[in-house]
Parts: structure tokens; C-alpha cells; sequence
């Protein structure tokens, strides 16, 4: 062994012990995994963790933080499932989140990473629609686009315009067909 995985073994097993005496009975009674199971986990964790191997991310939280939170998410899907009846009826176990300590009850990072993540897809979904509205009415006449995008009726923009209603129906059906063809702006 070198001196290298030696200290990675020794850090590992120090996070392991100070873990495991903090948390580890109290997952194995809200799992059904057995204590070995958790202790197994858990020091699989800490390898992982000690080796640089994992996820963490230094600038989101602890490592005791990182790993009693993959263990939240290892005894959730090993948890006994309670059925819907169960749950209306309130004869099921309290949730989880009960008995586990506060500073494991804490939101997560994640879920505002989604939710900034969403947003930033809407933003851009906003701009390119407001883009491509801009592009479609690029060359066309005001007129003809009030009646064509705006939805103006031709007598009213006529009016309006002091334009001939004839023509300005003529132009309308030309960038509408022009549009139909896959041509340009008929203007």
C-alpha cells in the first residue's frame, strides 16, 4: 500500500467513525436495510468521498452534508412503501423527514439549481419567439402587417393610413401567398 492510498484509507476511515457514530441507527431503523447494509454504504461513501471519486462539490456544502445526503437518498428508496389508504387514513409511519436529524431536513441545493436552470430556459425561449416575431415583420410594410400580424381589420388600417383599401388587400394577399410559397416578404 502506498503512502498515497494510505491517507485516503485513513481519511475515509476517520469520516466513516465520526459518521457512524452520529447517524448510522438511526437510518438502519428507518430503512429496511439491515445496520451491516448502512455501515457498508456508508464506508463505501467515505472511499469514495476520501478518493475524490464522487460528485461533491466543495462550494455547495460539507462533505458530513454530501454524504448523509446520498444516504438520505439510499435509505428513501430502501424504505418501507406505505400505501395511498394508509396515508389518507394517517395509520402509516411518520414521513421520514421526522426522524431524521434538522440539519438533513434542510432544502437542498438542488432544487433551486432546477429551478434557475428552468428559468433560464424560459428566458430564452421568451427571446427567441420575441426574435423570430421581430424577424417575420422585418421588410414588411406597417400596414400590411397590422392586418396580417395584428389582427386589425383592412377597412380600419385604411382608414387609418389614408390607403386605398383595394391595394392594401392586394398586399396582404401577396405577402400571405408569398408566405404559403416559402418566398420572401411581398411588399
Amino acid at each position: 500500500m502506498n503512502e498515497e492510498q494510505r491517507t485516503t484509507s485513513q481519511v475515509a476511515e476517520a469520516l466513516f467513525t465520526r459518521l457512524l457514530n452520529e447517524n448510522a441507527q438511526m437510518f438502519a431503523g428507518v430503512s429496511t436495510l439491515s445496520m451491516d447494509d448502512v455501515r457498508q454504504s456508508l464506508y463505501l461513501f467515505c472511499l469514495e468521498h476520501a478518493a475524490g471519486l464522487d460528485a461533491f462539490n466543495p462550494l455547495l456544502g460539507t462533505s458530513k452534508n454530501y454524504i448523509m445526503g446520498r444516504m438520505w437518498g439510499l435509505i428513501e428508496r430502501w424504505r418501507p412503501m406505505s400505501s395511498l389508504d394508509e396515508i389518507v387514513d394517517g395509520d402509516h409511519d411518520k414521513p421520514i423527514c421526522q426522524r431524521l436529524p434538522d440539519t438533513l431536513q434542510a432544502p437542498g441545493v438542488d432544487a433551486a439549481l432546477i429551478a434557475d436552470a428552468q428559468r433560464l430556459v424560459e428566458e430564452q425561449i421568451r427571446d427567441d419567439l420575441e426574435l423570430s416575431s421581430r424577424k417575420s415583420l422585418y421588410g414588411l410594410p406597417t400596414t400590411v402587417a397590422l392586418v396580417t400580424h395584428c389582427n386589425r381589420p383592412v377597412s380600419e388600417v385604411a382608414r387609418l393610413y389614408g390607403k386605398n383599401r383595394g391595394r392594401l388587400r392586394q398586399a396582404v394577399r401577396q405577402q400571405r401567398s408569398g408566405l404559403a410559397q416559402g418566398g420572401g416578404l411581398a411588399g
